[in-house]
């Protein structure tokens, strides 16, 4: 019997992906550490012991996970809803609960789309999901408390938790939930600041800026148009705080979810909808204002001077935002859109999520105010990122001018191979200065022969010309953003 289950469970999980990293995970203050490997199923708790590594206690989360999809609960119009899909009974609140607190009125929109409502098409949704049956793909992420291992599989939008009493894993899953569910509340869901109130506390200048964009969020949300509210494919990080706390960041349907294990029952302890922190303009609870570091930065005459010949004026938000997206860097595989880590100390846990597509950082508390899920501070760093940018670009024709001077020493005293060697250094900090280089009679008739010099040369117009063009494009986005925010703010 036993031979025969292993067989089935192989068939399961064989020709399954891993994961990006390997799910090592040390115990929150305390001494265990736990392994999971998504091929074989397993999640082993251990001891690093000083000369010996023991090995305690193991169990199979894709047998449990497996089983409870095959598990038929009951049927919903017609289809049936297996033990996955409604959780387990020590959820609060149940998945059934979180449906029925969506919006459950048609709005004239939905009226008008002959669709039916918020709460129809999330219910439409989820049948749609498990009536194609997921399967487990072999992608599965962990975060390991004091107490309590939570292990999330995105493919089936499931988190499960298992009780950890060093030495052993109890066998019986402590619950698991379907965070899916978690995912289609429009806005927060126990958590603060509520959005209306997050709108008081954002300085005056701001505040119509935040109120637009919240609405425009609101009705993209209610005009659907399709009768089934179909989320993506969901892609998270997970983390784990102090007494039994985590959190799922699904950052492919823009959700931010908390629970609180801590008595050993699966009490969701807020959702927040990651858009309407993003629509944070500037900053929230964070120092020093961008507006301080952007004046300190214009009140250095060198810098001043560097932005003047660049043209990059008015240098405004419009044109620092054009200028940090004129120097992103292309990554050369998939990247996570979303970085984060928890800090704090116990009883205080925080979350920082660098959202690096938004270039915003944010904090989130994991037993806030109320003991729920807190936004904690908003920090939009484009002027960071522009300015250092800024400052990259000065420093370098520095350097390269330095290198170009040296350079210059090196033919004088005959050693062409190196001066050669410290002039493309020289391009490479700053091409444009190709130009000059090609007038320096000394340096052509020194080094013009050399069978380096002229792709050297061309590298570098080359180069010149694509960072010209970057210039100029930064300089025209701006202007074009300017021109439709102006339009916006006059309501054409």
């Amino acid at each position: 019997m036993m031979r025969h289950f292993a067989m089935l469970l192989l068939v399961a999980v064989t020709g399954l992906s891993a994961t990006e990293t390997p799910l090592v995970m040390q115990q929150i203050g305390g001494e265990y550490q736990i392994v999971v490997n998504p091929g074989t199923g397993t999640a082993t708790l251990y001891r690093d012991e000083i000369n010996s590594l023991r090995r305690l206690d193991s169990i199979n989360f894709v047998a449990d996970i497996l089983r409870l999809q095959k598990t038929i609960m009951g049927e919903r119009g017609g289809k049936p809803i297996n033990a996955l899909q409604t959780g387990s009974l020590t959820n609060e609140p149940r998945v059934e609960d979180m449906l029925l607190a969506l919006p459950n009125q048609p709005t004239p929109k939905e009226t008008a789309d002959g669709v039916p409502s918020y709460q129809g098409r999330a219910r439409a949704g989820e049948i749609e999901f498990w009536t194609k049956e997921p399967k487990f793909d072999g992608v599965v992420w962990g975060a390991f408390s004091s107490q309590v291992l939570m292990l999330v599989v995105p493919s089936l939008r499931t988190a499960i938790f298992y009780d950890v009493r060093a030495p052993r894993i109890v066998q019986t899953p402590l619950g698991w939930r379907n965070y899916g569910a978690d995912c289609y509340i429009p806005q927060v869901y126990r958590s603060v600041p509520l959005p209306q109130n997050l709108l008081r506390q954002l300085p005056p200048e701001v505040q119509e800026e935040f109120t637009a964009a919240l609405l425009a969020n609101a009705e993209a949300l209610a005009g659907a148009a399709n009768k089934a509210l179909t989320l993506k494919a969901s892609e998270v990080w997970v983390g784990a705080g102090s007494n039994d706390r985590f959190m799922i960041i699904d950052y492919a349907n823009n959700r931010v979810i908390s629970y609180d294990l801590s008595t050993r029952v699966i009490r969701l302890s807020g959702v927040r909808n990651i858009e309407i922190d993003l629509l944070v303009p500037n900053i929230f609870r964070a120092s020093p204002d961008s507006r301080v570091v952007l004046q300190e930065f214009l009140q250095d005459p060198t810098r001043k001077a560097f932005i003047d010949s660049q043209g990059f004026n008015p240098f405004d938000l419009f044109m620092l935002k054009a200028i940090a997206s004129s120097t992103n860097v292309a990554a050369g595989g998939k990247v996570s859109p979303v970085h984060a880590t928890v800090t704090g100390n116990r009883n205080s846990d925080r979350v920082m999520v660098d959202f690096h597509n938004a270039r915003k950082v944010v904090t989130y508390a994991l037993q806030g105010t109320g003991n729920q899920l807190e936004l904690g501070a908003v920090r939009d760093y484009t002027i960071d990122s522009a300015l250092a940018a800024l400052d990259a670009q000065i420093n370098d024709r520095v350097f390269a001018r330095g290198a170009l001077a040296q350079a210059q020493a090196l033919v004088a005293n005959k050693q062409k191979e190196l001066a050669l060697t410290v002039l493309a250094s020289a391009l490479n900090y700053d091409p444009g200065l190709h130009k000059v280089i090609e007038k320096d009679a000394n340096l052509v008739k020194a080094l013009g022969p050399e069978p380096a010099w002229q792709t050297m040369i061309d590298e570098a117009t080359k180069d010149a010309t694509a960072r010209e063009a970057a210039r100029v494009g930064a300089i025209k986005g701006a202007q074009l953003a300017r021109e439709e925010a102006a339009k916006k703010k006059a309501g054409k």
